[in-house]
């Protein structure tokens, strides 16, 4: 089946990823609920955003709080324009993907693209309790 957006352009399936370091974690939470609420109209909650701790893969230090989604291209589209409106020094403007820079994904609030254990090992992270 075939899916388009309000403007009629094509969308296609895709999962974000979206990865912010834990010391703008309560900040992130909040941009993420008012976007979610405000801009793709869903019912969720703060306790809901960023809601998965990570941190690197044999360690039990907690670096980074993510949330993944099946979502379509157009969304990812509304999530990077979020970011680019908020203008943060450690929010990223555009949508990575494994060909990224590694370090950079883990020092921004962004979205990567992907299925979401492969991101989560190219970022050498895991879930942590």
């Amino acid at each position: 089946m075939r899916a388009f957006d309000d403007f009629g352009r094509e969308v296609f399936p895709v999962v974000i990823n979206t990865i912010c370091p834990v010391a703008h974690a309560d900040q992130a939470k909040q941009l993420a609920l008012r976007h979610m609420t405000t801009v793709e109209g869903t019912g969720d909650t703060l306790d809901r955003m960023l809601d998965i701790k990570l941190g690197p893969v044999g360690s039990n230090d907690v670096t980074h709080v993510f949330c993944s989604r099946n979502a379509f291209t157009n969304q990812v589209e509304m999530v990077v324009d979020a970011f680019k409106r908020e203008g943060l020094i450690w929010g990223g403007a555009r949508a990575y993907s494994l060909l990224s820079d590694r370090d950079e994904v883990k020092s921004l609030f962004c979205v990567v693209l992907g299925q979401t254990s492969v991101v989560l090992k190219w970022l050498g992270l895991e879930v942590k309790p």
